[in-house]
């Protein structure tokens, strides 16, 4: 499975309906997860933290800006 070869540390907590619940804990101040989940954004819904939300949100929206 894609995802959790992308994401190897993450814990698989559900799996339904072609959906999959996954947890992980990195360091805030490592940068490299952060490229994997813009790379699988349109496959991925970031559940919490809120900050991480808004980061993604942030990101997206400096993206949507560039390609107007």
């Amino acid at each position: 499975m894609l995802l959790q070869e992308a994401f190897l540390q993450a814990e698989l907590l559900e799996r339904r309906e072609g959906e999959l619940l996954m947890s992980f804990t990195v360091p805030e101040e490592e940068q490299g997860w952060f490229g994997k989940l813009l790379e699988y954004s349109p496959l991925i819904t970031v559940l919490e933290p809120e900050s991480l939300r808004q980061r993604m949100h942030s990101q997206a929206a400096l993206i949507m800006e560039k390609y107007r």
